[in-house]
């Protein structure tokens, strides 16, 4: 049984990680467990199923891009010298209960490239403040406005940036990266 949800994680991940997923294709790997058998087909069926709602988790709904920025506050993302760390003050509105952030890719504008996803996130009040609880992941309970910022490292020499979901375009339009805005401070050390 744990050989399952060792699988039942992995292949959740690459469901709903993968590099250019499209919505209208959220059929689950022909996954096989540790031992080298397939993955139970109602394993298989949950797995589609959670794949299939996170690719419509934006399929109504509005983003707006409020700003981006070259983010210089605490971050565990390790850019390479070829990269550098920026800041997506983004907002999301009229989303449904499948959106899952960690899914949200970063595309270089001028190339079209998608630098892929998993940003680093924390939560903003509606004025584009670091909330109270910036570095807790809990999901608000009414789907109101959700405004957050994605934190992500993309090619140093990148200017502009837009945002995709699941091989759909969020953003037609690139967002310069320009200015500055808030930043996560460094946690403080555990005793």
């Amino acid at each position: 049984m744990r050989s399952y949800a060792l699988v039942t994680i992995l292949a959740m991940i690459a469901a709903g990680c993968s590099e250019h997923p499209s919505t209208n294709d959220v059929r689950t790997l022909n996954a096989i467990t540790s031992d080298g058998k397939p993955v139970p087909p109602e394993i298989a069926q949950a797995l589609e199923g959670v794949s299939r709602e996170q690719s419509q988790g934006l399929s109504s709904a509005k983003v707006i891009v409020h700003r981006a920025y070259e983010y210089d506050g605490y971050t565990w993302l390790e850019p390479t010298e070829t990269a550098k760390v920026i800041a997506v003050d983004v907002e999301f509105r009229d989303y449904n209960q499948g959106l899952d952030l960690d899914d949200v890719d970063i595309i270089e504008a001028q190339s079209n490239e998608n630098y892929g996803s998993d940003p680093q996130i924390a939560n903003l009040t509606l004025d584009g403040k670091l909330a109270a609880n910036a570095d807790d992941s809990s999901w608000p309970e009414d789907l109101g406005p959700l405004r957050v910022l994605l934190i992500y490292a993309i090619p140093k020499e990148s200017t502009a940036i837009k945002l995709g979901y699941w091989g759909k375009e969020l953003t037609p339009r690139p967002t310069p990266i320009s200015g500055n805005g808030p930043s996560l401070p460094k946690p403080k050390p555990s005793k």
